[in-house]
């Protein structure tokens, strides 16, 4: 719906911007984000379910992980902590992109290793099927991740031309909801599916590209 909303208030000049400004998902402060937080809020809530009642360990990398990154998200600690590796670093501008993008990057693939190694761990750590659900929700991730970074920086170098940047702007916000939305209907799947249940995504996907 927001989506929607964002893309057809942009190309209809009749609809004015002013007054539904908390309906465009890439604005600050709008409903869309406010839901973002709540979807980061369940799948918290959900791996604290698991760990603490069910007594599955091996989530706790992804519950410090969607916690970082609704604390990341809500108070935009990557644009004050980026500052820090700028001037520790000596950062530059490159390849161009902001000094800011440059420390946002470093920032995020600093804290990015450190989580990386816990999940790694746990998942070595595991049994058979936390590893196969551990691969489901780590291909979704990735898909979070390239709309995340990839674009987020791909919109930074287009963001001085105004059509370009707020339909890569719309790609970029849209594309994080619609895989957190799916990443939170995974976390949910995996309280709610039956204990016999052996089907996994990622197998899905690998048996789709096999059969081509």
């Amino acid at each position: 719906m927001y989506y929607g909303y964002s893309f057809f208030t942009y190309t209809d000049p009749n609809i004015s911007f002013k007054n539904y400004n908390e309906f465009f998902i890439t604005r600050d402060l709008s409903y869309a984000e406010f839901f973002q937080y709540f979807k980061y809020l369940v799948i918290c809530g959900i791996t604290s379910y698991i760990i603490i009642l069910k007594k599955n360990y091996s989530y706790i990398p992804w519950l410090l992980l969607f916690l970082i990154l609704f604390l990341d998200d809500a108070f935009q600690l990557h644009e004050s902590l980026a500052i820090l590796f700028i001037d520790f670093f000596n950062l530059e501008p490159a390849l161009g992109l902001r000094q800011q993008d440059i420390g946002e990057l470093a920032y995020s693939a600093f804290v990015g290793s450190i989580l990386l190694f816990t999940i790694v761990v746990s998942y070595i750590t595991s049994h058979v099927i936390f590893k196969k659900t551990n691969l489901d929700i780590s291909l979704l991730f990735s898909v979070f991740l390239f709309f995340g970074i990839v674009v987020d920086m791909a919109h930074s170098l287009v963001n001085k031309i105004p059509l370009l940047d707020y339909t890569i702007g719309l790609i970029e916000d849209g594309g994080e909801m619609i895989v957190l939305s799916l990443l939170t209907w995974y976390f949910s799947h995996i309280v709610f599916r039956p204990n016999e249940s052996d089907t996994f995504l990622y197998e899905f996907l690998y048996k789709k590209k096999s059969s081509f």
